[in-house]
């Protein structure tokens, strides 16, 4: 990580001397132009020979300054192109050393969708019994119940999906040593829609008790 670490400062450090060398250019190019229209205009007026010696002069001076600054600019270029290149085989080092540890995660993840799609599925057959045991014949608020069926069902769905996901993830990781990215909502939904089907289950029951 340290090495990583300085690779990355490297990077910014020689993108900032490219971006210099470059406002250096960028400034000296138009010096260069200003010194060679005003050359130009001295020597269609006719002006006094010396001072378009002169003239001249400044003109190859900046030009001289001007190969300097592509120099510095190209030099600052392969870099921060160095840089780049150094990083990205860090990058690759350490996914590569992460990746037993990436692929034991992964199966901890396995195990606890495993778990949710269970406990979902067992919620559905608990809810229907709960309901046909304590609660009156015709209970109240039946859309509410509906909707807690809809979470737990859409949990189950959600973790059984996200175990054969994550099976090829472990797969990729094992062969390339990456690990694919996930969708935020899809991973939110599938660690809160069981949590949400009993609490509407218990809004349910609560919602029956006190009519």
């Amino acid at each position: 990580m340290e090495r990583a670490l300085k690779a990355e400062q490297a990077v910014g450090a020689a993108a900032d001397k490219r971006e210099r060398a470059q406002s250096l250019r960028s400034l000296d190019a138009e010096v260069d132009y200003y010194l060679w229209a005003a050359l130009e205009e001295a020597r269609r007026k006719g002006r006094d020979p010396e001072e378009i010696a002169r003239m001249e002069q400044r003109l190859h001076r900046a030009e001289a300054e001007a190969a300097t600054l592509d120099e510095e600019w190209k030099r600052a270029e392969e870099e921060e192109q160095r840089a780049l290149e150094e990083l990205a085989k860090l990058s690759e080092e350490y996914a590569e050393a992460t990746v037993e540890p990436r692929v034991e995660a992964e199966k901890l993840r396995v195990e606890e969708h495993k778990l949710r799609a269970t406990l979902s599925s067992a919620s559905i057959v608990g809810i229907a019994a709960t309901v046909g045991l304590l609660l009156p014949p015709h209970p109240s608020y039946v859309p509410v119940l509906g909707v807690a069926f809809v979470f737990l069902f859409v949990s189950t769905v959600l973790a059984l999906e996200a175990m054969k996901e994550i099976s090829s993830h472990v797969e990729s990781t094992m062969i390339s040593g990456t690990l694919p990215q996930r969708g935020r909502l899809r991973v939110w939904l599938t660690r809160h829609t069981f949590t949400i089907g009993l609490v509407v289950f218990a809004v349910f029951v609560v919602l029956n008790l006190l009519a």
